[in-house]
């Protein structure tokens, strides 16, 4: 969790999220927590999310704004479980929001094993 929100009361952090929704109409709140085992450390942890982004485009510009070797996997676990890709954002809200108001999100990045073509060949 974020510095900011770790020292804030449950009925603090309530109101943040009650007014980051009334503020950003088709917006969801999102936190993001580091995974026990993943070697990154992401610069934000707070995120605004689109209620019609669908999890794996919110996986995707996750990616595309951090600098991950292409043979590291990088996954995001809601209450311990690998969601559907193709969850829109808004109903992993409904779903497996806090009682706070926020999504919170554990990602972790694990090396993936394959095979180098180039070796093959």
């Amino acid at each position: 969790m974020s510095k900011e929100l770790r020292i804030l009361s449950f009925e603090a952090r309530r109101e943040k999220s009650a007014n980051l929704l009334s503020e950003n109409p088709g917006k969801i709140p999102v936190v993001m927590l580091k995974g026990k085992n993943s070697k990154l450390e992401l610069e934000k942890h707070l995120y605004l999310v689109s209620n019609q982004l669908t999890l794996a485009e919110f996986l995707y510009s996750i990616r595309k704004s951090i600098r991950i070797d292409k043979s590291e996997g990088f996954y995001l676990f809601v209450s311990d479980r690998l969601p559907p890709l193709n969850l829109h954002m808004l109903q992993l809200y409904q779903r497996s929001s806090e009682d706070d108001g926020f999504l919170y999100i554990t990602y972790t990045t694990q090396e993936d094993k394959g095979c180098d073509l180039n070796l093959v060949l």
